[in-house]
């Protein structure tokens, strides 16, 4: 076994300890997949409603964000925080996406997007519905761009004005805590959307609600300036 492979172990082993934030997020992403249990894609009617084709694309967006956010929680925990943002861009992509979907009634922007027509570019909605800052830092590490490495990346060395990269899995709390609170955000408010699209609830958001709220308090601005990230 290589040396990746211990520490990506360790890592792991430490991920419960050193990152309360995981466990509201798997919380959350329970929520969410009691609120996908039992659904499925109806067959495309000739003579369609809105809310059908709204229906159908909150589940599809569903379906995306319990898996986007499930792997994050895996590729953080294992000490690559970093990359976990292209699949963090993602899950906010598709949390934008499903509020201008459920915000469309007429069922136009759904059918669109179900259909790969593209309503609106990505970048556009994130802008409308999400916080367009994050969603471009977050683009930088999902794409091969310098700044990726000098924002995540980069460390002092000694004390010299040198800076090294580090290549080795390492944890970051004062990021990955922040990051996994806004993974628990978007796969709750996922939950509630597709919750009233199915016209049911689901027990224990509220106690969910409290839980991100407190993680919120404690984790969300920690990583504003920490580190050498952007600020």
């Amino acid at each position: 076994m290589g040396r990746f492979d211990d520490y990506e172990q360790a890592l792991a082993a430490t991920a419960t300890e050193q990152l309360p934030a995981l466990a509201v997020a798997s919380s959350a992403t329970e929520a969410l997949e009691l609120a996908l249990e039992g659904a499925h894609v109806e067959p495309v009617q000739e003579a369609a409603s809105p809310s059908y084709f709204v229906r159908s694309a909150i589940l599809l967006l569903s379906s995306i964000a319990l898996r986007s956010a499930r792997a994050i929680m895996l590729v953080v925990a294992a000490g690559y925080e970093p990359e976990a943002h292209g699949l963090k861009r993602r899950l906010s992509e598709v949390h934008a996406r499903a509020q201008a979907v459920a915000a469309d009634e007429s069922g136009q922007h759904a059918r669109d997007w179900l259909e790969g027509n593209g309503p609106s570019t990505p970048r556009k909605v994130a802008g409308k519905f999400g916080s367009l800052e994050l969603f471009d830092i977050y683009s930088a590490s999902e794409h091969a761009d310098a700044r990726s490495v000098h924002w995540w990346l980069m460390v002092p060395t000694d004390a010299t004005e040198d800076r090294g990269i580090v290549v080795a899995p390492h944890r970051r709390p004062t990021f990955s805590n922040p990051l996994l609170t806004e993974v628990a955000m978007e796969c709750r408010d996922m939950a509630h959307v597709l919750a009233r699209t199915r016209g049911g609830r689901i027990e224990g958001l509220a106690e969910l609600d409290r839980r991100i709220e407190e993680a919120i308090g404690r984790y969300f601005f920690a990583s504003s300036t920490a580190d050498g990230a952007p600020e």
